[in-house]
């Protein structure tokens, strides 16, 4: 049903993210929040100092694996709604 990324492109993803937030932490005492659904560039985040996950599919992408994530680091996390097509005409 979801699609799955694959090691490489989430490893890319997440040396990405890490230098960012581990930038903004070293220069600026605020909290830093990772937009992110898949629980391997959540961890590289946190590793890196991110203070916050915003997961927009609410913990249902990667069959609990980010739950579990988070539940074990004890960091906050934004659940955000989302649909695989965007059809919001009832309104």
């Amino acid at each position: 049903m979801w699609r799955f990324c694959s090691a490489q492109r989430i490893a890319s993803t997440s040396a990405t993210y890490a230098p960012v937030i581990e930038a903004v932490k070293a220069r600026f005492d605020v909290p830093v929040s990772l937009d992110t659904y898949k629980y391997e560039v959540a961890r590289a985040g946190a590793q890196a100092g991110a203070d916050l996950i915003n997961d927009i599919w609410g913990l249902k992408y990667d069959e609990g694996q980010m739950a579990a994530f988070l539940a074990e680091s004890g960091l906050p996390c934004c659940l955000m709604h989302n649909r695989r097509q965007a059809e919001y005409g009832d309104f």
